[in-house]
């Protein structure tokens, strides 16, 4: 059942709201965190939200059993990774969003896009977060292969699509509790169904 490991962390955590799934490939993790602050902002009866990004390994029997499914809906086999070259990898990180102002980093603005849409996200986030275009911002964003761009890079984990996004937020928070920068923008890879991007903002910044 997709819901169960919500359900059960939440049980595990004795935490008590609403709780939700959601999968669109890579850069779940990113689209996670605008659902949880999205939920805050709208209801009453949370004050805060974990999101994580989760990945787990898929045997060879699970890869073929996608690729059927894909084939039955759209008449192609759904895209999935070789397993036996792709490296796989398990993994999750979770972050804690609060309705709440508190010292520390807080989720300035976010933007969703279509498929390979990124510059057209980060616009949508740099908008609602009020910075204009000429802000430098630095950017996190997911290890790929013979980049060669400015992006600052979660740790290479191997095939992790939705987990990775979110290591590349944590990696980003951290430097903003350092001091180290004032605002930041995090944004996934331009994945087949949706494009995301977040400006996160050091809570005494400017």
């Amino acid at each position: 059942v997709l819901n169960a490991p919500t359900g059960a962390c939440a049980r595990w955590l004795s935490l008590r709201g609403p709780t939700g799934t959601l999968t669109v490939g890579r850069g779940s993790g990113l689209v996670a965190v605008v659902q949880a602050a999205a939920l805050l902002a709208e209801r009453d009866d949370a004050d805060l939200m974990v999101a994580a990004g989760l990945d787990e390994c898929l045997l060879p029997e699970q890869h073929a059993r996608l690729a059927t499914l894909g084939r039955s809906v759209t008449g192609a086999p759904l895209s999935t990774p070789d397993p036996a070259t792709a490296g796989d990898a398990e993994g999750a990180a979770c972050l804690v969003l609060t309705a709440d102002d508190h010292p520390g980093v807080a989720l300035a603005g976010w933007g969703l896009a279509g498929p390979n849409q990124l510059d057209l996200a980060v616009t949508r986030a740099r908008d609602r977060a009020g910075l204009p275009p000429e802000a430098a911002l630095p950017r996190y964003g997911v290890r790929r292969h013979g980049a060669q761009d400015d992006t600052r890079r979660a740790p290479d984990l191997g095939y992790a699509p939705a987990a990775a996004s979110t290591f590349a937020t944590l990696l980003a928070v951290l430097d903003l509790r350092r001091g180290a920068e004032e605002h930041a923008l995090v944004v996934s890879d331009e994945g087949q169904a949706v494009t995301t991007a977040l400006v996160l903002t050091r809570q005494d910044a400017p």
